[in-house]
């Protein structure tokens, strides 16, 4: 019984030791609360820093629908009737521009390697003006000397200033750019939307001039083979002049008139397809409906000061208290003589004195 009692005392008091661990350790961390206080001020002025040197940007937005127009309406009607009755390959079929198709070409250095070559002149100061490319504004290219890395500088730049967004629903498409000046921004954003349209309009006319090459070829196909089957019609009717009465004659005549007729109508098809290419081939219109119209940004961006202050203020605890635990650790294993702790040290003392020795010979 004495034996149990015992027993039973050594459990209660490891329980308790166990239960006043969390204090012991609150009260350990507590003795190091200068070291903690210390970390948690150096991060909460570093935070500090870096707060106050966030850059005034001023970001710029508009957004465009993408019409559904193409310009070869009037081949892809004729992609049945020429393929079905004659076998005629027709290898274009235009279709309109999904707003993936803008996100990656905006995104593009298509686009952006002509916006990184242009000049821009923005407003410094009261009377001052700065003018260059994007590279020289943002100071994107320091230290490089050479052309073509500082104009891939530029459009890495760009691409990192622009951001661009479609609805799965609308289809619409949304794009901004933020530089450190308000009619920097805006001027941006309304020339991607003026290379837009000039890309647009090229790639629509080139393809419109090659549906034109392609069924004017075609058209001197049909125009021969509707003379040839009116030719056909005609001789028979001049041979036959009393082909009524016949039914071999009349169903002959049918077929015959069968041929001109269809022939008349590929014929029609495809000199009215050749006069919508080459107006197509001209025509300036926009391939898209700008919904918002790019503006100078009144308000600078939030800089977001407060949040940097508490993430640093995280930080500094977090790391204060991991500092002092390892310094209480360190106390202790030094105290008990751990050999686990000495080896640590040596291998410390071994790495320490190679980094400096790597670092002293450079």
């Amino acid at each position: 019984m004495m034996d149990e009692g015992k027993a039973s005392e050594g459990m209660q008091g490891r329980a308790w030791d166990d239960a006043v661990s969390i204090p012991r350790i609150l009260s350990a961390l507590l003795q190091q609360r200068r070291l903690i206080i210390g970390v948690t001020i150096a991060c909460t002025l570093v935070a500090l820093v870096v707060a106050i040197r966030v850059p005034t940007r001023f970001t710029s937005s508009a957004s465009f629908l993408p019409e559904g127009a193409s310009s070869g309406r009037g081949l892809q009607g004729l992609v049945g009737l020429v393929g079905g009755q004659l076998g005629i390959p027709v290898p274009f079929q235009c279709s309109a521009a999904s707003p993936e198709f803008y996100l990656a070409l905006l995104k593009s250095t298509e686009i952006l390697g002509v916006l990184a070559s242009e000049e821009f002149s923005v407003a410094v100061g009261e009377g001052e003006e700065r003018t260059g490319t994007i590279t020289d504004l943002l100071e994107l290219g320091k230290g490089i000397t050479d052309p073509g890395l500082r104009h891939e500088a530029g459009v890495r730049g760009l691409r990192s200033r622009l951001k661009v967004e479609a609805g799965r629903q609308t289809g619409l498409v949304s794009l901004s750019v933020t530089t450190p000046w308000s009619d920097l921004s805006q001027t941006l954003v309304a020339r991607l939307l003026a290379l837009l349209t000039e890309f647009n309009l090229e790639r629509r006319q080139s393809q419109a001039a090659a549906e034109r090459a392609f069924i004017g070829e075609r058209i001197g196909e049909a125009r021969d083979s509707l003379r040839a089957a009116e030719g056909r019609l005609a001789t028979f009717l001049q041979n036959n002049r009393q082909w009524e009465g016949s039914p071999d004659l009349s169903f002959r005549r049918d077929r015959l008139q069968r041929d001109v007729i269809m022939r008349q109508q590929l014929y029609s098809s495809l000199a009215e397809s050749f006069e919508q290419a080459r107006i197509s081939e001209v025509r300036d219109t926009p391939t898209f409906t700008v919904v918002e119209q790019p503006r100078a940004p009144v308000k600078r961006d939030p800089r977001r000061r407060s949040l940097i202050l508490m993430i640093g203020l995280a930080v500094g605890v977090f790391t204060g208290t991991v500092a002092a635990s390892v310094r209480i650790y360190a106390r202790w294993a030094k105290s008990q003589g751990d050999p686990d702790y000495d080896e640590f040290l040596g291998v410390l003392s071994e790495a320490w004195g190679e980094l400096w020795g790597g670092f002293r010979r450079r």
